[in-house]
């Protein structure tokens, strides 16, 4: 008996494993690139494994002189359109909050000053907080991936 609920246990948490590991590059295959070619891959960018009603804060360093682009993208299953806002990294003052914008999934903003921010997703919805009865986790329909794309660009120089 005991070995079986070992085994039971270890192939859980192989399923769990994976399911991270699968999401560790969400974000350079599903979220949506800048039309524009002038950006470049940033490597603050990061996808992980997230649950329905989920709130998780990424810290990326803003430059002076550099545009970024942002893209959220997620699995369907975790349904709608992600709540995303992005903070100052010293005063937590919202810079941008896309509830404001149409829940709109992508947005771009030049820095004026370096600084640190901090983008933080809500993924909608609860989880339906039914768990396995024998394994006590989170089903499989209540997870997935969420990536967070980041491209940069040096800022145009304007004017004379």
């Amino acid at each position: 008996m005991k070995k079986t609920l070992l085994i039971v246990a270890v192939l859980f948490s192989a399923q769990s494993i994976f399911a991270q590991q699968f999401c560790t590059d969400f974000h350079k295959k599903n979220c949506k690139l800048n039309p524009d070619l002038d950006y470049i891959y940033n490597a603050q960018s990061k996808s992980g494994l997230f649950e329905k009603g989920q709130t998780s804060s990424l810290r990326i360093v803003g430059y002076k002189g550099v545009d970024y682009y942002i893209n959220i993208c997620t699995q369907a299953s975790l349904g709608g359109k992600v709540a995303f806002k992005i903070k100052d990294g010293k005063t937590s003052e919202v810079l941008y909050d896309n509830a404001a914008d149409n829940m709109s999934q992508e947005f771009d903003f030049s820095c004026d000053n370096s600084r640190t921010l901090i983008i933080v997703v809500t993924i909608p919805g609860d989880s339906s907080g039914e768990k396995d009865k024998k394994t006590n986790k989170l089903k499989d329909v209540d997870m997935a991936c969420l990536g967070v794309l980041i491209q940069t660009r040096p800022t145009p120089k304007t004017g004379f």
